[in-house]
């Protein structure tokens, strides 16, 4: 059989399409129009409102120590410079960081972006050569939020 579960050949020849593998090519637009303009075939549409919409539902990384706040995702960076468990321990706590870069280079690796599961971008690596290694400050596992005013939970792969 030439298409496999995607299509059977009837007795007079003629093309019979199966429809569900058809249903899972149709183009979709996120429900979250509000924050969301993605276009994107259905099938991968429960991954994208997982993890990658910015106008899917979210909860405060303090919410653990009582923060109500539940909203886009869009809006949870912002939330957290406001967020009055901020300064409290718990999952992980936003801080400001200056390093000031000479010739040197900055010495991390990264992963992660918008358009992966991390939906961030985490430090995977410091090498002890650099200038981050040398400041002491950034760890692995350390998000980074902003980059000279840039947010980067916008920035992809």
């Amino acid at each position: 059989m030439l298409f496999d579960m995607e299509c059977r050949t009837s007795i007079d020849h003629s093309l019979v399409l199966s429809p569900y593998r058809l249903l899972d090519k149709l183009l979709v637009v996120c429900p979250n129009v509000d924050y969301c303009e993605e276009v994107l075939p259905r099938s991968d549409l429960e991954a994208h409102l997982l993890h990658r919409c910015r106008g899917a539902v979210t909860r405060c990384i303090k919410s653990s120590l009582g923060c109500t706040f539940q909203g886009p995702r869009s809006a949870l960076q912002s939330h957290l410079w406001e967020c009055q468990f901020r300064d409290q321990d718990g999952e992980g706590e936003v801080s400001t960081i200056e390093i000031q870069r000479s010739q040197a280079d900055l010495g991390i690796s990264i992963v992660g972006g918008c358009d992966t599961p991390l939906v961030c971008i985490v430090i995977q690596e410091v090498f002890p050569e650099g200038v981050v290694a040398k400041d002491g400050r950034l760890k692995p596992g350390d998000q980074i939020l902003e980059v000279n005013i840039i947010l980067w939970d916008k920035i992809d792969k």
